[in-house]
């Protein structure tokens, strides 16, 4: 599923396209409303998020745990690249800093 493409020296990873994400789904058959009601959203926020119009991790768990394809194939560029799910100004998990209650 996942797309490289090599543009001038350097490679681009593309994730899997909605088309691909759907047909996934169906030869698991695997249906959005099942994944909506397994993550208690609504079948349209699984839409948004095959679509690629908004990013909810546990919607993109329920999808590749439904269809058998790990994260990092379908959306190779959030979870390889990047390295995991990521808020605007936030650090990454491994800088995070928690400390202990006294």
């Amino acid at each position: 599923m996942e797309q490289t493409i090599k543009k001038a020296d350097r490679l681009v990873i593309k994730d899997a396209t909605p088309h691909e994400i759907r047909m996934a789904m169906l030869r698991a058959r695997a249906i959005q409303m099942d994944i909506a009601r397994a993550c208690g959203v609504t079948h349209a926020a699984v839409y948004r998020v095959i679509e690629g119009l908004s990013v909810s991790h546990v919607i993109r768990e329920a999808i590749s745990a439904a269809t058998g394809i790990s994260l990092e194939e379908l959306w190779p560029e959030t979870y390889v690249v990047h390295g995991g799910p990521r808020k605007p100004g936030h650090p990454p998990a491994k800088q995070l800093r928690i400390k202990p209650n006294s």
